[in-house]
This record gives structure tokens, sequence and C-alpha cells, in this order.
């Protein structure tokens, strides 16, 4: 984890952002098309960003 660049954290895998933080409410994550649409249909998230897999939390 280290500081975004927009403010938050960002969380990154292998050097390659993956997520970040929003304050200590909401978090943008980078999912599978799969998990993206499972976690948007079930409303568990909302989709951020298309056509990324990017949902808000």
């Amino acid at each position: 984890m280290q500081p975004h660049r927009y403010g938050g954290f960002e969380f990154l895998f292998e050097g390659k952002e993956i997520g970040h933080l929003h304050g200590d409410h909401l978090v943008d994550l980078l999912l599978p098309k799969s998990k993206r649409d499972e976690w948007v249909t079930s409303r568990r998230a909302e989709q951020r960003l298309p056509p990324r897999n990017q949902i808000t939390w």
C-alpha cells in the first residue's frame, strides 16, 4: 500500500495498481470481468469507470 496519486492509498500487485482507497469508506477495485459482473448484478458493488473491470465497494 502506498499513497495514491489523487489522494488516499493505492494497492499494488507486482507493481500495478489493483485498487485504491478513498478516505476510510470507499474502495475502487480492479476485478476480473466475471467477478465484476457478479458483484454489480448482486448489488454488492457499483460499476466504475467502464469499460475497465473496476468496481466501487
